[in-house]
C-alpha cells in the first residue's frame, strides 16, 4: 500500500471521528436531535464502505479469476455501503441497525467465499 493512500485513509478516519465527536457534543448541547449523530455517523460509514468498494477492483492483477473476484467484491461492497447509508438515513433505528449489520456481514461472507473458491480453482488449474 502506498504511503499516500495510507495518509488519505488516516485523514479520512480522523475526519470521521472529529465529525462524530462534534455531533455528539451538539446533541448534548441540545443543538441537534438525539439520534442525528448516530444516523450521520453511520451514513458516512456506509459511504466510506462504498468508496473503498469502488477502489477494490482498480488494482492491476494478472489473473482473470482474481480480477473477476475483485470486481464482484467491489460491486458487493459498493451496493451494501449505499444500502446501509440509505437505511441509516431513512429507516427507523430499530430497523436500520440489524438490517445494516446483516447486510455488511452477508457481504463479507459472500466476498470471503468467492475469494476462497477463486483461490481453490486457481490451484487446481
Amino acid at each position: 500500500m502506498k504511503a499516500n493512500s495510507i495518509t488519505h485513509s488516516f485523514g479520512l478516519a480522523i475526519a470521521m471521528i472529529a465529525l462524530s465527536l462534534a455531533l455528539v457534543w451538539a446533541a448534548k448541547a441540545g443543538a441537534v436531535d438525539g439520534d442525528l449523530p448516530t444516523r450521520i455517523s453511520m451514513v458516512i460509514a456506509g459511504l466510506v464502505i462504498a468508496f473503498y468498494g469502488n477502489a477494490i477492483p482498480k488494482m492491476v492483477l494478472r489473473s482473470a479469476q482474481a480480477r473477476a473476484a475483485r470486481r464482484l467484491a467491489g460491486w458487493a461492497f459498493v451496493l451494501s455501503g449505499f444500502v446501509c447509508a440509505a437505511l441509516w438515513a431513512m429507516a427507523p433505528l430499530d430497523v436500520a441497525m440489524p438490517v445494516s449489520i446483516a447486510m455488511i456481514a452477508s457481504t463479507l461472507v459472500l466476498v470471503f467465499g468467492v475469494c476462497i473458491l477463486t483461490r481453490l480453482n486457481a490451484r487446481t488449474d
